[in-house]
């Protein structure tokens, strides 16, 4: 393990992973009832 964090290193990786997974898609299910995720407040 690094002891130092390389984002470029890091942050790309999980990006690609992510993105080849579709880690962010939903299916779309009109039978569903309909709602709302608010993950978190946004930081001021």
């Amino acid at each position: 393990m690094d002891k130092q964090y390389k984002p470029e290193e890091v942050e790309l990786k999980w990006q690609r992973h992510w993105a080849e997974n579709n880690a962010f898609r939903t299916a779309a299910d009109s039978t569903k009832e309909k709602f709302y995720c608010l993950e978190m407040f946004p930081y001021p």
